[in-house]
This record gives structure tokens, sequence and C-alpha cells, in this order.
């Protein structure tokens, strides 16, 4: 995949600046880039700011806990750039998250999340594991 020449701070600008009501086409041609990679980014960094992203990578390098619970919260929101943050520190991508029924790959399948799918099982997750539905 190739790599971008934005800065994860100046895209979460560009993003910030389409929510503030400046239309896709506008920003993509003042930056260089087009829509369908604006749109692309808002797929993996929407809704999060420079601050929140940020943090969790000092939390991360201070060594915070990472489990299931927290990997599945990040999934359900769609944050694929945390995903990828968090995957490296979780140790059991099997493990049920607390008070829910589903393992992290089974709510990635629910959320249409290809990507993070594909990264799952890379880490070693289960694909034959059963919840009581089925």
């Amino acid at each position: 995949m190739k790599k971008t020449q934005f800065t994860e701070q100046q895209i979460v600008a560009m993003l910030k600046q389409h929510e503030q009501g400046l239309r896709a086409v506008d920003i993509a041609r003042a930056n260089g880039i087009s829509e369908k990679t604006l749109y692309r980014w808002k797929s993996k960094y929407g809704g999060m700011d420079i601050k929140e992203l940020k943090r969790v990578k000092e939390l991360l390098e201070a060594g915070a806990e990472v489990n299931s619970s927290i990997l599945t919260l990040a999934i359900y929101v769609k944050s694929i750039t945390i995903v990828k943050l968090l995957l490296p520190y979780c140790e059991d991508v099997n493990q049920l998250p607390v008070r829910l029924d589903d393992t992290p790959l089974m709510s990635a399948a629910w959320k249409g999340l290809d990507t993070v799918i594909k990264l799952l099982i890379e880490k070693g997750a289960s694909v034959n594991y059963k919840n009581r539905h089925g």
C-alpha cells in the first residue's frame, strides 16, 4: 500500500475542514488529492482529533493494558487507526469482551470492517468461535 505524504495531523485537519462545511471537492483540489482519498481518510480517522490520537499513543507507550473490551470498543466506533494502534498490545484477540457475547473478530465482521478482519486474523483471531447465537 502506498504511504501518504501527509501526517496524521494534516489529514485530521482536512477532515475537520470538511466537518465544518467545506466541500470535499474543494479540500481535495487544494491539497492535491482525490475526493476518494478524502473519504477513505474519513472512514479511517473520522471523528478523531490529534489530541485523542496522541493520548492513545501516550497511554500505550506508558504501558496501558489493552484487552478485547477496549479493542471491541474501537471496532464499534469504526476507528481503524485506533484498532491498528491497539492490536499489537492486545494479548488475546479471542477473549470475549466484558458483558459482550462477540469476539473482536465477530464485531468487525458485523460492522463490515474488512481491513480490521484481516488484521485480527493475522493476529491469531479464531474464525471458528461461535457465540450463543451460533
